[in-house]
């Protein structure tokens, strides 16, 4: 049985290419025609003033559909083997053959459901709609009116993608070649029925299609300027958020430092008042003396070193941090200035190991800021050393680099703290008894950057920790690192002494 059906879920394309976009809209056309013409043939009025004349309810309405410009040319009502029982106005004879014929015997359609089939009778398409409400009742069925459609399309709003509905001049047309299809032709945009009216199509001329392309275009442009804003918004914003969180950690970092630094100030103060009372009394002995000198003093270098520490970090805040560096004898520079701080710490108990290589070429470095590296790292071991009270310090050659290492068998550091010591202001929790800042680590680094160096780090939970300062061989440091050429930008600044 050569009928086709039609399905009713029938979903909209919402595409940006125009012969897509007029697809969609030929479904949506199509879906229409079809709701309409079951709207009708479920209409039990229409149905019943079809098959009884002196069903006067129905007739009025029966007769406003099959007019010039109603939704039917005819209306009829088909016995089981597909006779014609009852038609409005009456079908020739021709016709009623056709119908009889394009069903074929006994009619086995699903009740409810709409059919539809093209039907050529006298040189021209006639569009068939059969439906049978019951299994084994009546088939009512109309054969569709063109002049209806053309009318429809007049008044449709078509949805175009993203604009809402307007008013599109589209029209139906009989196709004049039987080869055109769906596509662009002579500036119009010519859609063609799927289900229905093989031999139609509808157009929608070029002043619509110029809309349709500009509307598109203006949404593009919309759509990549909001996009633009948006993400200029998100970055602006993160930014600004940023800075806000950063001076907040930055307020609440100064505090604690200036807490924990007054604590520590103070400590080497009472220390240092304390014993030279004691010495001012004249009560003790020749070696007692000496021995409480030292102690200040050492509490004196302690004192010096918070407040180098201090200005330090002070200096490396500041957009741009200068380190002079100069070529010089590394290991005659250590030897000269760790002896005193080393002889200190074998007074107080701890096992000193100083092994420095004296054949060693000249390197690039900042006197002063070497010398507070080192000691940074001396005074970590001294503070995490343990009950072992083991320093080691090492200058040795590496290949083209100079490596002086710093050596503790104390409590060690652990894997997940490894990174986070070298952050400004971190001190790992098995620390927090210890008098510090958290500053320390993060200078040595900061140094060994401006130094084009590096720091490494081997460290054993429980066993100790090995600090290593690399320094580069050869050219100079900033030579080295930067061919010659320095960013304005760099945040350290590299200034070679003229005179070594």
């Amino acid at each position: 049985m050569a009928i086709k059906r039609q399905a009713h879920e029938i979903q909209s394309l919402d595409a940006s290419n125009l012969e897509l976009w007029g697809e969609s809209q030929m479904l949506e056309i199509e879906r229409y025609i079809w709701d309409e013409v079951e709207e009708v043939l479920k209409d039990p009025s229409l149905m019943a003033a079809l098959s009884d004349s002196s069903a006067a309810a129905g007739h009025a309405k029966l007769e406003q559909l099959v007019s010039d410009r109603g939704l039917a040319t005819a209306v009829f009502v088909l016995g089981p083997s597909g006779e014609v029982r009852q038609s409005r106005p009456g079908l020739h004879a021709r016709l009623r053959s056709l119908l009889r014929s394009r069903l074929g015997g006994p009619i086995r359609l699903h009740p409810g459901r709409l059919y539809t089939d093209t039907i050529e009778a006298d040189k021209t398409d006639q569009q068939v709609f059969y439906l049978m409400l019951e299994t084994g009742g009546p088939v009512y069925g109309l054969i569709l009116n063109p002049a209806w459609v053309s009318n429809e399309l007049a008044h449709m709003r078509l949805t175009t993608p993203g604009g809402g509905g307007r008013t599109v001049l589209a029209k139906l047309e009989r196709v004049v070649s039987p080869a055109e299809t769906t596509g662009t032709s002579s500036g119009a945009l010519v859609l063609a029925f799927r289900t229905l009216f093989p031999n139609y199509n509808i157009s929608i001329p070029r002043t619509e299609l110029i809309r349709r392309e500009s509307q598109a275009r203006r949404e593009l442009i919309f759509l990549f300027a909001s996009c633009a804003l948006f993400l200029t918004v998100l970055v602006v914003g993160g930014v600004i958020m940023t800075r806000i969180i950063r001076e907040f950690e930055y307020a609440r970092f100064r505090t604690d430092l200036l807490h924990s630094f007054s604590h520590d100030l103070r400590s080497p103060l009472v220390v240092i008042r304390l014993y030279s009372e004691t010495i001012a009394t004249g009560r003790l002995t020749k070696d007692e003396q000496n021995n409480y000198c030292g102690i200040i003093i050492h509490e004196t270098d302690h004192l010096n070193r918070l407040l180098e520490s201090a200005l330090t970090f002070s200096q490396v805040q500041r957009p741009q941090r200068t380190y002079h560096l100069r070529s010089g004898n590394l290991a005659q520079h250590l030897a000269a200035n760790l002896q005193t701080h080393l002889e200190h710490l074998r007074l107080r108990g701890y096992e000193v190991h100083l092994g420095i290589d004296e054949k060693l070429p000249p390197v690039q470095f900042d006197p002063d800021a070497i010398d507070m590296a080192v000691l940074n790292l001396v005074d970590n071991a001294r503070k995490y050393g343990g009950e072992r009270k083991f320093v080691g310090v090492r200058l040795y050659r590496r290949e083209a680099e100079i490596v002086l290492e710093v050596e503790d068998h104390g409590i060690g550091i652990a894997p997940e703290h490894q990174k986070q010591i070298f952050s400004k202001f971190f001190r790992a929790p098995d620390t927090a008894k210890q008098k510090g800042f958290g500053l320390g680590l993060y200078l040595v680094r900061h140094t060994m950057k401006g130094h084009g160096g590096r720091v490494e780090l081997a460290s054993v939970p429980g066993e100790g920790s090995t600090f290593r300062l690399v320094f580069p061989l050869g050219r100079s440091t900033a030579k080295r690192f930067f061919g010659g050429w320095l960013p304005s930008f760099m945040k350290h600044s590299y200034v070679q002494n003229p005179h070594h």
